[in-house]
C-alpha cells in the first residue's frame, strides 16, 4: 500500500517497483520517489486521477491495446504489455496439493480445471463484468463438466456491490 510501498523498497534496494493495479489508488507523492513501473489496467477513457498517479510512473505499461490507446488519447506514453502465463513456471497443482486446497475450501478440487476470478465488488452496476464472467463460464463449462469457477471477491454486495452468489444463481452456477 501507499504507507509501506517505500520502506520496502528501500528495504530490499529495489531497482523496480513493478504494480498491477488500478492507478488512481496510489498515490502519486509516494510513487514519484520510486523506480515505478504501473502496469496498468485502462477499461475506460482516463480519469483525471488515473492520469495524475500515472504521471508520477517512469514507465507505464498496458495489458491491452484499448488501454494504450486510452492512454495515449490522454497524452500519457504507455507501451503494451499482455498478460501472460508461462506453463514453464506456472503449471497445474500436483495432486497433494489439490488435496490441501479441497480440504481447505471445502470443494472437491481433484481433475478439476479452476478459473479465477480477482474483482473488487464496490460497485452496481459493476464495472467489473461480473455478469459477463459468470455467462461465459456457464457457456465453458457446459462443454467442460470439469471446471469450476472461484471468485475472489465481497459475494453479497455488501460494500455496494452485486449479489454474486444470486447472480451466480442466475447463471445456474453452483
Amino acid at each position: 500500500g501507499n504507507d509501506v510501498v517505500q520502506g520496502h523498497a528501500e528495504h530490499v534496494r529495489a531497482q523496480l517497483v513493478l504494480t498491477l493495479i488500478d492507478p488512481h489508488v496510489l498515490a502519486p507523492n509516494v510513487y514519484k520517489q520510486l523506480p515505478w513501473c504501473a502496469w496498468a489496467p485502462i477499461d475506460r477513457p482516463v480519469a483525471a486521477p488515473t492520469a495524475e498517479a500515472l504521471r508520477a510512473a517512469r514507465w507505464i505499461w498496458a495489458p491491452s491495446h484499448f488501454g494504450v490507446e486510452m492512454l495515449r488519447a490522454a497524452d500519457i506514453a504507455a507501451e503494451y504489455v499482455p498478460h501472460a502465463v508461462s506453463p514453464n513456471f506456472f503449471a497445474a497443482l500436483p495432486t497433494a496439493a489439490r488435496v490441501r486446497l479441497s480440504a481447505a475450501t471445502g470443494c472437491d478440487l481433484a481433475g478439476k480445471f479452476v478459473v479465477v476470478m480477482v474483482a473488487a465488488n464496490r460497485e452496481n452496476p459493476p464495472r467489473k463484468g461480473f455478469a459477463e464472467a459468470f455467462a461465459a463460464f456457464k457457456t465453458f463449462s457446459s462443454t467442460h463438466h470439469e471446471a469450476v469457477l472461484y471468485v475472489h471477491a465481497e459475494s453479497r454486495g455488501a460494500t455496494g456491490g452485486v449479489d454474486l452468489q444470486a447472480l451466480a444463481r442466475e447463471h445456474g452456477i453452483a
